[in-house]
């Protein structure tokens, strides 16, 4: 009796072993940056003209932000609980890529001290990429207050009904009817 319990025990501890390998998930790959240098790669530019174009994110970059906290303030401002979250979780993502964009600054600024333009030319495709990305982040931002995207297409709504009968809009009415009216009856003391 004893030896069936076992074997209970022992067939549960086999099977709970053999489902327990079977959900596990296979690791995920190590995380590899190829877009980074497929991005770094198309930059055809001298070390000048990248710092140029750096400065000229860096200015893109901020704006963005401002904007951000600007459209913060309004969800604030309104008490929109919905609208405060998700503006919040895109300034989370923003300061994720805030943080990407100065590490690469950080690779560019060496490359580039030491005139190395193969060296430069990958970070500067980063720091593009991460600049692009902030952008979108400010447009997801955008659509979370409900600012309207340009005005996409304004259009007219041209409403058609049947007449309605005893409409008080088709007459005037402090224009006068020239209907038949009969004189109020004046009341005499000898009548």
């Amino acid at each position: 009796m004893r030896w069936i319990s076992l074997t209970k025990y022992v067939g549960a501890l086999a099977m709970f072993a053999a489902v327990t390998v079977h959900a596990q998930t296979p690791p995920a790959p190590p995380p590899s940056d190829p877009p980074a240098a497929a991005v770094g790669a198309s930059v055809n530019l001298s070390i000048p003209q990248m710092v140029e174009g750096v400065a000229t994110l860096e200015i893109q970059i901020a704006d963005d932000a401002r904007k951000m906290f600007q459209l913060r303030d309004v969800a604030r401002k309104d008490k929109d609980v919905v609208k405060l979250t998700c503006v919040n979780d895109r300034l989370v993502e923003l300061k994720a890529q805030q943080n990407i964009y100065d590490q690469e600054k950080q690779q560019f600024s060496a490359s580039t001290s030491a005139s190395n333009t193969a060296g430069a030319a990958p970070s500067y495709g980063v720091l593009r990429s991460t600049a692009e990305e902030i952008k979108k982040l400010r447009g997801a931002t955008e659509a979370c207050i409900g600012v309207p995207e340009l005005y996409k297409q304004e259009s007219d709504v041209d409403v058609s009904h049947p007449d309605f009968p005893d409409d008080p809009t088709t007459t005037d009415p402090f224009e006068p009817t020239f209907e038949d009216v009969e004189p109020p009856g004046y009341a005499s003391p000898f009548a």
